[in-house]
C-alpha cells in the first residue's frame, strides 16, 4: 500500500510510505481526505483530529484507534472494525440520511451538522428549510435520535 501523509494546514508532504499496516501509527491531524484506506490495518492508530472526509475505510481495522475530533464526513466505514475505538462515532446508515453522533455533543444528519442542543431546539420551520422531506424525517426520528445523543457520550478528557 502506498501512503502519502500531508500537513493538514499546508498540504506539504510529511511522509511517503509503502507499507502493509499503519497499526499504532501517529496520524494526529493528518490530511487523509479521500484516501483509499480500504482494508487498512489502523489498529491502535492515533487519528485524533485527522481529516478523513470522504476516505474509504471499508473493512479497515480501527480497533482501539483514537478518533477524537476526526472528521469522518462522507467516509465509508462499511464493515470497519471500530471495537474499542476511542471516541468512535455512532453511525446509523439505515435511515433516509446517514446519521453520525460523535458522542461529544454534535450530530450530523445528511450534510447538516449541529450541536445536539441546536437539534433539540430547532423549530419545524428551521427543519423544513434544511431539505425536502426533512420535516417528516425529523418528526419520525427526533425522539430516538435525541435519546441516542443523550446516551452515547464519550468521557471528556
Amino acid at each position: 500500500m502506498s501512503i502519502q501523509i500531508l500537513n493538514r494546514f499546508t498540504s506539504v508532504v510529511i511522509l511517503n510510505l509503502e507499507i502493509d499496516t499503519l497499526r499504532g501509527a501517529n496520524l494526529r491531524g493528518a490530511d487523509l481526505q479521500e484516501a483509499n484506506l480500504q482494508e487498512a490495518n489502523l489498529r491502535g492508530a492515533n487519528l485524533r483530529g485527522a481529516d478523513l472526509r470522504g476516505a474509504d475505510l471499508q473493512e479497515a481495522n480501527l480497533r482501539g484507534a483514537n478518533l477524537r475530533g476526526a472528521d469522518l464526513q462522507g467516509a465509508n466505514l462499511r464493515g470497519a472494525d471500530l471495537r474499542g475505538a476511542k471516541n468512535a462515532p455512532l453511525l446509523i446508515t439505515s435511515l433516509d440520511w446517514v446519521v453520525q453522533i460523535d458522542g461529544l455533543g454534535q450530530m450530523r444528519i445528511g450534510c447538516q451538522n449541529h450541536s445536539v442542543e441546536a437539534w433539540r431546539n430547532f423549530s419545524e420551520l428551521e427543519i423544513a428549510r434544511m431539505a425536502d422531506e426533512a420535516t417528516g424525517f425529523w418528526s419520525k426520528h427526533k425522539t430516538m435520535l435525541l435519546m441516542l445523543c443523550d446516551t452515547y457520550k464519550h468521557p471528556s478528557e
